[in-house]
């Protein structure tokens, strides 16, 4: 049986969030148990992870949905762009 695109997403961002969980971030996510992800630049990204000053905005995205999602990770690249301490990694 093939997994679908979006489960292996919802998966891997999972682990993802419990991996910044792990190392003392304070994480919201889109999946799991956590508080839910704020909209930035009209985006709402899979995870968003604080340690003291530092934030890293997460996307979680696989070869398939990669190029359907460009509009959205330009949005948040950009947001991120002059954000002191922010950081935006696309898994």
């Amino acid at each position: 049986m093939k997994i679908r695109v979006r489960d292996r997403e919802q998966r891997k961002a999972l682990a993802v969030a419990r991996h910044y969980k792990s190392k003392g971030y304070v994480v919201r996510s889109q999946h799991g148990r956590f508080m839910r992800t704020p909209k930035i630049a009209g985006v709402r990204p899979d995870i968003v992870a604080q340690k003291g000053k530092n934030t890293v905005i997460v996307e979680v995205k696989s070869n398939a949905s990669l190029q359907g999602s460009f509009r959205n990770l330009t949005k948040l690249s950009k947001w991120v762009k002059d954000k002191p301490n922010y950081r935006f990694d696309i898994v």
